[in-house]
């Protein structure tokens, strides 16, 4: 019998579900869960909801390149719409089933006796 390695990924942001995505689509695999010290996804883009927020770099570098939208609304769009294109792909993917909301992070050890 093969063991697969359990996955943790820390932070439900972009890095976060990209990598979730990636382990999905790339290697079909299951065995992840996501710690999310917030109630919600996204990252940076649920947390700063200041007036003005939003992209200062083209939005495709802030897509992944297998879910482009072409409806965006703007080359630089604001939060809300960065936060949504975020939460529609989660649920795409169903990756909630595999977030921990609410869940700080304060110390990993790898342990390189156990199997």
């Amino acid at each position: 019998m093969k063991l697969c390695p359990r996955v943790v990924i820390i932070g439900a942001g972009v890095g976060g579900l990209s990598f979730a995505i990636a382990l999905k689509r790339k290697f079909e695999y299951q065995d992840f869960t996501i710690f999310e010290k917030t109630d919600a996804v996204g990252g940076t883009w649920h947390e700063h909801t200041y007036p003005g927020c939003s992209s200062d770099i083209p939005i495709p570098f802030y897509s992944l390149s297998t879910d482009q939208d072409p409806d965006w609304t703007a080359s630089h769009p604001f939060q809300p719409e960065i936060q949504n294109y975020w939460a529609r792909l989660s649920k795409k993917y169903s990756l909630t089933p595999h977030i921990k909301f609410g869940t700080v992070v304060v110390k990993a050890v790898w342990d390189s006796h156990a199997s």
